[in-house]
């Protein structure tokens, strides 16, 4: 039984199963002889058992990825933050609009001399 049972669940591909839906595969089984009527209660228990220790094993995998994900996200985000805090951006800026401002007013006096003129 449990090899037919471990067979059916690897070719299902069974990860979360109701009470329901494992009655219905077992009753399935029995119908065509494959378990005996006798074994129901005790096929579907194991049934269940199996896909409540694949979904825990599915959930633990989820979970130890997504671990894994954010560990690397916080690396990325870690280098990021490491190199523009050298970057002196602000310095920049600032330069940028004392520059803007000479030209302004180089400008401004460029204009009067050619009115003048």
């Amino acid at each position: 039984m449990s090899i037919l049972k471990n067979t059916f669940l690897a070719s299902v591909g069974i990860v979360d199963l109701t009470r329901k839906k494992a009655e219905e595969i077992i009753d399935y089984l029995v119908e065509h002889g494959k378990i005996s009527k006798s074994d129901r209660k005790e096929a579907v228990m194991e049934l269940l058992d199996k896909a409540e220790k694949n979904t825990s094993k599915v959930k633990d995998r989820i979970v130890k990825e997504r671990d894994a994900m954010q560990k690397e996200l916080n690396k990325i985000g870690d280098y990021i933050k490491k190199y523009t805090d050298k970057m002196p951006q602000k310095k920049i800026m600032e330069e940028l609009e004392q520059l803007n401002k000479k030209v302004d007013k180089l400008s401004r006096r460029l204009d009067e001399k050619e009115k003048d003129a």
